[in-house]
């Protein structure tokens, strides 16, 4: 223990001439080896910087270091060695690694490596290339954001893809991911305008925060069948999506998780959906078939505004439809009320300018509508529908409980 202790000494003095050697430079650059080691690429060399002690059967060698630009293909160590000529397998690579090297063009990634850490490669603007191996089980946050990748391969041993991964990656079209990861977490994808296309293995549970947003040119989106939430503005912006596969598990699509998706056509909300959240499908310009599950219970405010529904069936699940919620469904021709709607909101169905039937289905139904959840609706032409006899449609949007007779 003594000598590795002297060891440490050396090492850091070392550690702080490297650092006054190379204080001017820019870029900030460490990888971590384990049994452990960090190395720092300088002049074709890898050098050591600080021995640690984890425990007595556990070494490791690191410390943050400054870095000094460098360009071209790099290929990374399987094997670092310390002053002393010692081996050690390089293990991860640690966080901002690389950081903002934009002359580096591809990576070659040793199958020693378990981790690719925070941000290692963020920045890498020229980085078209990038070899992941079967032993990685953790990209964390940021680890190619804003690179130039066109394409990446997630080998099947990777357990965690972390935040922002591969945000603003704008030559990236297309992606394989590994059938182990839990969920796609917050702006992933995000600002990824090339991705075209996205296929999520079961495993997913979960899409995070703003995941694919603003993702222009992604067209089909199939999320598998497990995952339970989609979280807020998800897909917001998605502006070429035509067509989403929610699977067959959705509890909750959170607020504004698809909005301004203008090209989508269609929609299936599958029956083990409770919840759609605020203005989850607004702007849709385009959505001209709504299909809602029989587990539905409320429609969130402006959910599907400015929507080209034509036929709109609100299941006997549902209790509230929101304010806003079909506001400037234009196209709206027919609609019918499930047996448990309980609160129509203000504005609900205001400037659905062609709704001509209203259908009741409950012959116990009791609501309240808010004041002018119909208004731009031409009354004159609009007919009530309940189960026994008809009403004109000028009883709906008062302040009045409307109840069959």
């Amino acid at each position: 223990m003594t000598q590795n202790f002297n060891v440490m000494k050396k090492s850091n003095k070392l550690l702080r001439t490297l650092i006054l050697s190379v204080l001017m430079t820019a870029t900030f650059m460490n990888v971590q080896a384990n049994d452990e080691s960090y190395w720092q690429f300088v002049n074709g060399s890898y050098i050591f910087n600080r021995i640690e002690w984890l425990s007595p059967w556990d070494m490791s060698l690191s410390k943050y270091v400054f870095a000094p630009d460098i360009e071209g293909d790099i290929t990374i160590p399987s094997i670092a060695y310390d002053d002393k000529g010692r081996a050690y397998s390089v293990k991860k690579i640690h966080g901002f690694g690389l950081l903002n090297q934009t002359e580096i063009t591809s990576v070659v990634i040793p199958n020693s490596v378990t981790t690719i850490g925070e941000s290692a490669f963020s920045g890498c603007s020229k980085l078209a290339s990038v070899s992941i191996p079967n032993s990685v089980d953790s990209i964390l946050s940021g680890a190619f954001g804003r690179s130039a990748l066109p394409s990446v391969a997630i080998p099947n041993s990777v357990k965690w893809l972390g935040k922002r991964a591969f945000h603003y990656c704008r030559s990236l079209t297309s992606i394989t991911l590994s059938p182990h990861i839990p969920e796609i977490g917050i702006e992933t994808f995000g600002h990824c305008n090339k991705l075209t296309s996205i296929q999520l293995p079961n495993s997913v549970k979960r899409i995070g925060h703003s995941a694919f947003i603003k993702c222009t040119s992604l067209e089909t989106a199939d999320i598998g069948n497990n995952v339970k939430t989609i979280e807020r503005y998800a897909f917001k912006e998605c502006t070429n999506l035509r067509t989403i596969n929610l699977g067959n598990s959705i509890d909750t699509i959170k607020k504004y998780a698809f909005q301004d998706c203008s090209k989508l056509e269609s929609i299936t909300i599958p029956n083990t959906a409770i919840d759609i959240q605020v203005g989850a499908f607004s702007g849709c310009s385009s959505l001209s078939s709504i299909t809602l599950g029989d587990g539905l219970k409320t429609i969130g405010n402006g959910a599907f505004e400015g929507a080209s529904v034509k036929t709109l069936i609100i299941p006997d699940s549902v209790t509230t439809i929101g304010y806003r919620a079909f506001y400037n469904c234009s196209e709206l021709t027919f609609l019918s009320l499930g047996r448990k709607v309980k609160n129509i909101s203000a504005w609900a169905f205001r400037n659905c300018t062609k709704l001509d039937s209203i259908r009741i289905v409950g012959e116990d139904l009791y609501f309240y509508t808010d004041d002018g959840a119909f208004d731009g609706v031409d009354k004159s032409k609009c007919t009530l529908y309940v189960p026994r006899g008809e009403m004109s449609c000028p009883e709906i949007g008062l302040h009045k409980k409307v109840r069959t007779q």
